[in-house]
């Protein structure tokens, strides 16, 4: 009896999926992007570029293959957690809540980075919807991340005891036996091994003056041998351990530098900066790329360089190395069909800014230090943009959409006006929290606003007015602002050049901790962001390939339209027939 046979059915092949990435990249300016495009250099009197340098960079690809907006206009006040959560919402303050980098919430000042989000952002409305969603440290999904200020080491000679934690330190090294040691912390609020300690000796291979690193079980070294020389670095890459429930502990990043070595002495000075811990989601893909090794590094050491401890050049390559990292997770991310929406989250420029662009006239700057704190500035911009060039690469605009928006500007600043002793004269008990050129006034019971208002009104310094520029805003026009009623009586932004701070100290002005900041009031062209869009299905033709301005409420329904979902609750509409509707080609 024969067996009769049917051919086995071939499988229809599935198209490819359209992938969708939102790439937040904090503090890059439309002014700077705008003269990138136009003369080739990101800050006036800066040389220009080379034609092919600047179209072989990922600002001009993307606004070659795409549209871009002639600016971003951010919501107040112009700071990033505000402007962030606005972005991944597309609602204004008064509804999701983040109301600035800090605020006050139900009497205690809180972080506007690490508080919960009051609006559905993106990355839950995506799930919702059955997309598959994966975030790289996106806002309102980093709230058990360690505070910055915790991420330091400690640095002791052999047989000593524990310095105090700093990140530059300095070490001597015995010329026989008695490692001295390198300790690294996680921080108190990360889960798991809080520290470990590494060995430092004399290098044996070499008697031109390296030290070598001696690891601890659970830690790999990352980037060369564990010999360092002046001037080399690594990446200490170490266990997390065991939690209670028996699950790992995420591993930790920590990138180490041996800034100089004497060796008649045997005097060594470190930097370490501060260790990371993955802040991808969700849980599943944090735990691939933790496995993978692939980290994002702690933040540019912002602290480190505004009080010496590292020059403008270890400060950039800091920074550089988050910029790296994202490189590594496009690569890691374009290899599969494993997402439908990606989130990324890029800081270092904003520290770029902050730290680099002084302006002319300041002070306690020589015209040298700020025509080289600029040019540095220029330089690392530019490397920015060849290493968005390889994102791109990575990603493949071919089949993938990529949404680029930034959330502020940058202006130079000059004066560090404190406002609680500006305020002392009206009433001690009035409290205030700033963030940048930005704040709110809390007044006790009795307390006149007037008298706050004419105050801040006759504020000079150096002889220019301090507000002139910038408001004062009673709670009850706060809805004007997008800000909620509740959150305080008064509503400051300083004219630009002023910072403000919540300094408890008697003394009126200081000198600004940062070279330039933001915050100010949102209609200024300084404070504007970028918008820019590119893949597949993009409706534009060639001939709009710039769009009108835009706002920050309208980045969260553009990135919608690409990855083909409803926008979150509440979200305002975005620009019109962007994209066309991405190709389903079924379930997962």
């Amino acid at each position: 009896m024969g067996v009769s046979r049917t051919a086995p059915r071939r499988r229809k092949r599935r198209p490819p999926r359209v992938r969708t990435v939102l790439i937040q990249l904090d503090g890059l300016s439309a002014l700077w992007l705008n003269r990138w495009l136009r003369e080739r250099r990101f800050l006036p009197g800066q040389k220009p570029a080379t034609a092919g340098s600047v179209a072989a960079g990922g600002l001009a690809r993307l606004a070659a293959a795409g549209v871009r907006a002639r600016s971003l206009a951010p919501v107040d006040p112009s700071v990033t957690a505000t402007n962030l959560a606005t972005q991944l919402t597309g609602v204004f303050p008064a509804r999701h809540g983040i109301l600035s980098n800090r605020f006050f919430r139900r009497g205690k000042r809180v972080n506007g980075f690490t508080e919960p989000l009051g609006a559905e952002p993106l990355w839950q409305a995506a799930p919702r919807q059955g997309l598959r969603t994966v975030t790289w440290a996106a806002l309102g999904t980093r709230c058990d991340e360690p505070p910055s200020s915790l991420l330091r080491t400690a640095c002791y000679a052999a047989g000593g005891r524990v310095s105090r934690p700093q990140p530059a330190m300095d070490v001597t090294l015995a010329p026989r036996g008695g490692n001295a040691r390198l300790e690294l912390r996680a921080g108190r609020r990360a889960r798991g091994r809080p520290r470990i300690t590494l060995g430092l000796r004399r290098s044996e291979k070499n008697k031109a003056g390296k030290v070598t690193l001696v690891l601890p079980a659970g830690a790999v070294l990352r980037g060369g041998a564990p010999d360092l020389g002046a001037g080399e670095g690594r990446d200490v890459l170490w266990s997390g351990g065991t939690l209670p429930d028996g699950t790992q502990a995420p591993r930790r990043l920590t990138h180490i530098v041996l800034r100089s070595f004497d060796p008649r002495p045997g005097r060594a000075r470190f930097y370490v900066s501060g260790t990371a811990i993955n802040l991808a989601r969700p849980t599943a893909f944090g735990r691939t790329l933790d496995r993978a090794g692939l980290i994002r590094p702690a933040m540019a050491d912002e602290h480190s360089f505004q009080h010496g401890r590292i020059d403008e050049r270890l400060f950039c390559r800091t920074g550089l190395a988050e910029l790296d990292a994202a490189v590594a997770l496009a690569r890691t991310l374009g290899r599969g069909d494993t997402f439908d929406l990606a989130i990324l989250y890029v800081g270092a420029v904003d520290s770029f800014g902050h730290m680099l662009l002084a302006g002319k006239g300041r002070q306690e700057l020589s015209s040298a230090e700020v025509a080289r704190y600029r040019a540095a500035l220029e330089r690392v911009l530019r490397e920015v943009d060849q290493r968005l060039a390889l994102i791109l690469d990575a990603l493949d605009l071919k089949r993938t959409r990529v949404v680029l928006a930034s959330d502020h500007g940058m202006v130079p600043v000059f004066h560090d006006v404190s406002l609680r002793a500006a305020l002392f004269s009206v009433d001690r008990r009035i409290r205030v929290v700033t963030a940048a050129g930005a704040g709110f006034v809390h007044l006790p019971t009795g307390v006149d606003p007037t008298a706050v208002e004419k105050r801040l009104a006759a504020l000079r310094v150096a002889g220019k007015s301090v507000f002139a520029k910038g408001r004062v805003v009673r709670a009850d026009s706060f809805a004007r602002l997008g800000l909620p009623v509740t959150a305080a009586d008064l509503f400051v932004q300083a004219s630009p050049g002023f910072a403000l701070s919540h300094r408890r100290t008697k003394t009126l002005t200081a000198w600004p901790r940062n070279q330039a900041t933001h915050g100010y009031r949102s209609e200024l062209p300084a404070m504007h962001g970028v918008f820019l869009a590119a893949g597949p299905g993009l409706r534009a033709p060639s001939s709009a390939r710039i769009l009108g301005p835009l706002h920050m409420t309208q980045v969260a329904a553009a990135v919608c339209a690409a990855v083909g979902m409803q926008p979150p609750k509440h979200a305002r509409p975005g620009p019109p027939g962007l994209w066309k509707p991405p190709p389903l080609p079924g379930p997962h």
